[in-house]
């Protein structure tokens, strides 16, 4: 592969000769480059969806824990929003688990929740 043939993909051929040119070692000398775009793109598409879930969220929305969360007893727990800071969500406990007690408020990232309920 070439620095010529290093185009935007126009369609799924496209897609599969470039899988087709990386399993068959065509594409190694570009393997890191195009992994540092993948890292870079994921990264964003992850702000994004974060700050559109952020921003969806309200006082008195339920939430629960995602498989991001740690530790991971409290995976599925359940819990209110209060409010926002600037950049994380505050909400209420709605159940206990261990040391986590119903009632408490937390402090967390977005990523960590799940809206439920749409």
């Amino acid at each position: 592969m070439t620095q010529e043939n290093w185009n935007i993909l126009d369609d799924d051929a496209d897609l599969f000769t470039l899988t087709q040119q990386i399993h068959s070692g065509q594409a190694d000398e570009f393997l890191d480059r195009i992994l540092d775009a993948v890292k870079e793109r994921k990264s964003q598409v992850r702000e994004v969806d974060n700050r559109e879930q952020f921003l969806s969220l309200s006082p008195g929305d339920e939430v629960e824990f995602n498989d991001h969360c740690r530790p991971k007893y409290i995976r599925g727990m359940r819990a209110v929003v209060v409010n926002h800071n600037r950049t994380k969500i505050v909400v209420r406990l709605t159940e206990t688990r261990r040391r986590y007690a119903e009632g408490t408020e937390v402090v967390t990232p977005v990523s960590i929740l799940n809206k439920v309920g749409g």
